[in-house]
């Protein structure tokens, strides 16, 4: 992902923002995967309930965890206090925008910024 946006969110199954803004960044994939990478990193603990429910979201972008829910070191790094909470990262590596909660305006945002980088 090394010299590309990065649109990463930090979300669980149980958040219900967190699983429309799935759905909504799933409906417009098509054109975002050609701006930027998208990360979903879940803070959920069980891993069968985190891949069935990416799975009916329908994430086809990366979905990772480190398995360790809200004591983990990642979201402790970001310092997620709530969900979902997005950040997005320029190409250099530096957070640009950070979005606690989620609203469609995020995704037109991200969409925008990135179009007018390029």
């Amino acid at each position: 992902m090394k010299g590309k946006y990065i649109y990463l969110a930090f979300g669980s199954i149980s958040c219900g923002p967190c699983r429309i803004e799935n759905r909504e960044i799933a409906k417009r994939y098509n054109v975002l995967n050609k701006q930027m990478d998208i990360v979903n990193f879940s803070l959920d603990i069980n891993q069968k309930e985190w891949k069935t429910a990416a799975k009916t979201d329908g994430i086809v972008w990366y979905n990772v965890s480190d398995m360790t829910g809200m004591a983990g070191k990642t979201k402790t790094l970001y310092n997620v206090q709530a969900m979902p909470t997005s950040f997005l990262i320029d190409p250099k590596g530096v957070i640009i925008e950070r979005f606690d909660g989620y609203s469609d305006e995020n995704i037109k945002k991200i969409a925008s910024i990135v179009s007018q980088e390029k």
